[in-house]
Formats: structure tokens, C-alpha cells, sequence
């Protein structure tokens, strides 16, 4: 990779890692396509590198407002979520299923404009988590379930239980890539390499978390959640 190559990557990771800082979510969904285009060994297992320490590093900073409880009925949506997801992966056609899936978030997201005052409840976050996992396996979008739920919680609380909840799926994510052979050395030094560009733009989100937490946490859930679905879509129809 050349110097310029590594300073675009560097700028890229940097932008995408301020902005899942200060949002809570939405890095993978503007870096990984960008990152690709320079070198398509980026994803996914290079991305998921750069984002597990981010997530870390928002969870340790937001910790104090962890939604504890709503993160265990999370999680323990996602585990059968993930696994039904690999099953449709292996049984049904990828093409049609990114479609309906980005179409479903499109739908959640139109309901959320109607009916503003969703709730974490356990039976939503279950519902939640479970969505989050089966997306996440098929088409490695799985933030807007989850972060829809939330989208009524404070700016801290929102972003540290998403970092949490993020940070376990991206460690269950490695591992599997890890047993199916998917993660090797130059997997890891392709993701060392996105490391500095994480510390850049977390040290940057500062000010840009003073002004989603000013009452536009819940606009911005609403804005990537559509934009991961006009993605998804695009990808398929393209």
C-alpha cells in the first residue's frame, strides 16, 4: 500500500470512527464500501478489527450510563438471531433476503416517525437483539434494530449500551471468521493499520456528541437507520 493510499485510509477511518463516537453506531456502514474500493481485504474481518477497540473505548468512556438489564435481553436475542441468520445464509437467496431486510428497516423506520415513543421493553429488546443478530450474519448490517429501540434514550445511555452490545458481537464475530479461516496475518496487520485512524476520530468526537446529545440523538437513529437500508437495497439492485 502506498503512502497515499494509507493517509486516504487513515482519513476515512478517522471520519467513520468520529462518527459512530459521537452517534453510537453507523462506522462499519461508511467505511467498509470506501475501504473496499482501495483494497477489498478490508472486509470484513479488518473492519470488524478497527471497530471491537472503538466500541471499547465509547463503552469505557459512557459506561456510567449502561442500560445493564436491556443488554442482557439484547444479547440474548442475538445468539438465536445469528444462528437462524447462518442458516438462511446457507438456504435461501442472498439477493432476495438483503432486499427484504432493507426494506424491513425502511418499514421499522416509518413506523418509528409515526409512533415516535418506542420503548426498550424486554419483549423489544428481545425482538430487537434477535433481528440484530439475524441481519448482522446475512448481510453484516445489523445496527438499526437495536439502535431503533433505543432511539428515545439519553445520548450517553444510547451510546454506551450500543457500544457494549457491539463491542460482545464483534468479538463473536472474529471468532468465527478466526475458525473459518478468515482471519489471518495479513488480515491482522490490515487491521492494525486502521487503528490510528480509530484513535483520531475518537479523540475528535468530542464536539460532535455535544450536539447530538442537544436533543438530536433520536434524528440521527432515524438517519443512518435509512441510509443502512437505502444501502442494502442499493447494493442488491445495482
Amino acid at each position: 500500500m502506498s503512502p497515499s493510499d494509507l493517509l486516504l485510509v487513515t482519513v476515512l477511518v478517522a471520519g467513520a470512527s468520529c462518527i459512530q463516537s459521537a452517534a453510537g453506531f453507523g462506522m462499519g456502514l461508511v467505511v467498509a464500501p470506501l475501504l473496499t474500493l482501495i483494497d477489498r481485504s478490508f472486509a470484513p474481518a479488518p473492519v470488524i478489527l478497527a471497530v471491537l477497540p472503538l466500541t471499547l473505548l465509547v463503552a469505557f468512556r459512557d459506561g456510567a450510563h449502561l442500560d445493564r438489564r436491556g443488554l442482557g435481553w439484547a444479547i440474548g436475542g442475538r445468539l438465536p438471531g445469528a444462528v437462524l441468520g447462518a442458516a438462511a445464509v446457507a438456504a435461501l437467496s442472498q439477493h432476495a433476503l438483503a432486499l427484504f431486510l432493507g426494506l424491513a428497516v425502511l418499514a421499522a423506520v416509518a413506523v418509528s416517525l409515526v409512533k415516535p415513543h418506542l420503548r426498550p421493553t424486554r419483549g423489544a429488546l428481545v425482538s430487537a437483539g434477535f433481528a440484530s443478530g439475524f441481519m448482522g450474519t446475512t448481510t453484516s448490517i445489523g445496527g438499526p434494530p437495536i439502535a431503533l429501540v433505543y432511539q428515545g434514550s439519553t445520548g450517553p445511555t444510547f451510546r454506551s449500551t450500543l457500544a457494549t452490545y457491539f463491542a460482545f458481537g464483534a468479538a463473536i464475530s472474529l471468532i468465527t471468521l478466526a475458525v473459518a479461516g478468515q482471519l489471518g496475518a495479513h488480515e491482522l496487520r490490515l487491521g492494525a493499520l486502521l487503528w490510528p485512524g480509530v484513535a483520531i476520530g475518537f479523540l475528535l468526537s468530542r464536539p460532535l456528541t455535544r450536539v447530538l446529545d442537544d436533543g438530536w440523538t433520536r434524528p440521527m437513529v432515524l438517519s443512518i437507520s435509512a441510509l443502512a437500508a437505502l444501502v442494502l437495497i442499493g447494493q442488491e439492485l445495482l
